[in-house]
This record gives structure tokens, C-alpha cells and sequence, in this order.
């Protein structure tokens, strides 16, 4: 009798353990649509603004070992993230950051490596900043982003404060000194 009840109890607890895997690590349709801000760090550039329009359509799975790997598309305004290929997979690190880049190949077979920049989210994917990668100079094959004078996008964000707010928030691990 009393094996009997250390069997179900056993089994409800390896039953509890495993829908509790299971809700946590299945993919979460994502469908989101944001108004945010387009800005260039640096208290001299503070006069750039602009607004964006960003949305993220995808699944994002969470997984104990791997962490976090968002699967689906990025559009911002008008720009496609990615554009050649279906779909994106941005894997983000302890510190909910993925780096924007892809790989595709053209009718040639030719490969290139796409580069947007850095993205940044919260848990619950309510606020995101992107760090964009440019150019070093008009020859470069490489880009590179910066803390000191970088192109920024943040959202929810209707002004540059609001917006340096969010980046500063979700880059706070990873930064030396708040951005301006």
C-alpha cells in the first residue's frame, strides 16, 4: 500500500515536472508592432531623430540549455530583416542580446553575410533597442557599432529621452557607462 503511494506520488511530481518543461520551452508565436525611435548617440548628434515603425512576427522558444532563439522576420519602415532568405534565427545570450546577421547566397552561388547590428530585448518582449552596425569608412567590408556616436534604434519610445531610457535599461549589463 505504501509503495502504491510513493509510485503516484512520484508520478504526479515527474507529470507536474514535465508540463512545467514543456509550457516554458514551446515556441510562443510573436506578432508584435511598435512605434519607437530611430537616434544617433553622442550629446553633439542629439538634433537626428526619427521616427521607425518596427514589427516582429515569429516564434520565440526558451530552452534551459540553449536559452532563448527567436525564429520569424524583423521589418523596420520599409526594410525587411531578412530579405533574401525566409526567416531569421536570432539565438540571445544571458544578457537578451542576438546579433542581427544572416547568411544567404545569390543565383550565382555566391555567400554573403547580411549585417544589421546588435538587438536587445526584455523578457516579455515589450521593449527592444538595436544597436546598428555601419561602415568604418566607404571601403569597409566590415561594419561596427559604437557607444560614443552609434546609430540607435528604441522602442515603445516617442522621443530621444524615452528611447535612451530603453537602451540604457536593456543594455545595462553590458555597458561601462549609460549612453547619451
Amino acid at each position: 500500500m505504501k509503495r502504491i503511494r510513493v509510485r503516484i506520488i512520484f508520478s504526479i511530481l515527474l507529470g507536474v515536472i514535465v508540463l512545467i518543461y514543456l509550457y516554458t520551452t514551446l515556441p510562443r508565436t510573436y506578432s508584435k508592432s511598435f512605434e519607437g525611435i530611430k537616434y544617433r548617440l553622442g550629446e553633439t548628434n542629439n538634433q537626428f531623430i526619427e521616427k521607425v515603425s518596427i514589427s516582429i512576427n515569429g516564434k520565440l522558444s526558451k530552452n534551459f540549455i540553449f536559452g532563448k532563439k527567436f525564429v520569424g522576420k524583423i521589418k523596420i519602415n520599409d526594410l525587411e530583416i531578412p530579405k533574401e532568405i525566409e526567416e531569421i534565427e536570432l539565438k540571445f545570450d544571458n544578457f537578451n542580446r542576438a546579433s542581427i546577421d544572416y547568411f544567404f547566397s545569390n543565383e550565382q552561388d555566391d555567400s554573403f553575410r547580411a549585417i544589421y547590428g546588435t538587438i536587445y530585448i526584455d523578457d516579455d518582449f515589450s521593449q527592444l533597442t538595436i544597436g546598428i552596425s555601419e561602415p568604418e569608412d566607404l571601403y569597409a567590408n566590415s561594419k561596427h557599432w559604437d557607444s560614443i556616436n552609434g546609430l540607435m534604434i528604441s522602442a515603445p519610445a516617442s522621443n530621444r529621452k524615452r528611447a535612451l531610457e530603453i537602451s540604457n535599461n536593456l543594455m545595462k549589463d553590458v555597458l561601462y557607462k549609460d549612453l547619451q
